[in-house]
């Protein structure tokens, strides 16, 4: 687990820093540090949404661990993602898609 700190919508217009507790990557999923992350109209959007989300599902970071049955990227890897959401615990999540 990895203590951290998100941008989360409340699904009612507004959204907070929080701290989070990310957990190790299950099946298919991919552990990233975060270096960027941007901010677009989809975000905006997702505020009014009426349920909790992470903002800033573009970016790109540095692989710290990779889940069962993940091929594409290893520990190590620059690589962009595209998606982030929010569960019962905070999991990122991402599409297989390696750094060029």
């Amino acid at each position: 687990m990895i203590d951290a700190r998100a941008a989360v919508g409340d699904g009612k217009g507004g959204f907070s820093i929080e701290p989070v507790v990310v957990q190790a990557p299950g099946p298919d999923e991919v552990l990233l540090e975060l270096r960027a992350s941007g901010v677009c109209h989809t975000d905006w959007d997702s505020l009014f949404w009426g349920r909790r989300v992470v903002l800033g599902h573009e970016g790109a970071g540095v692989v710290l661990e990779v889940g069962e049955g993940v091929t594409s990227v290893k520990a190590g890897h620059e690589w962009p993602y595209w998606q982030v959401h929010l569960r019962d615990t905070l999991r990122f999540f991402s599409a297989l898609l390696p750094a060029g």
